[in-house]
């Protein structure tokens, strides 16, 4: 994941990101994701993150389809609050 993309975050929440992401990636090794796959899921987070500076709709298209229609357990983002 390259820290430039993410505008605007201190060096302490970069920090903490690229260890979430270090706890994802061990997670899906576990269940058969190899080097070339986690490489491409990172880049791939990367590419979403630069579309999400540039979508002023976006938070609200990726909780349809993980809350909405795949039922994930995420909380919804408060779309009148967020980037102010």
């Amino acid at each position: 994941m390259k820290a430039h993309i993410i505008n605007g975050s201190s060096r302490k929440n970069l920090d903490e990101m690229r260890r979430l992401f270090k706890i994802v990636c061990v997670v899906l090794h576990k269940h058969g994701y190899g080097t070339n796959r986690l490489n491409k899921i990172i880049g791939e987070i990367g590419e979403l993150a630069a579309q999400a500076e540039n979508d002023e709709i976006f938070w609200e298209h990726t909780d349809k389809l993980l809350i909405d229609q795949m039922k994930i357990n995420f909380e919804k983002e408060n779309y009148k609050e967020m980037d102010k």
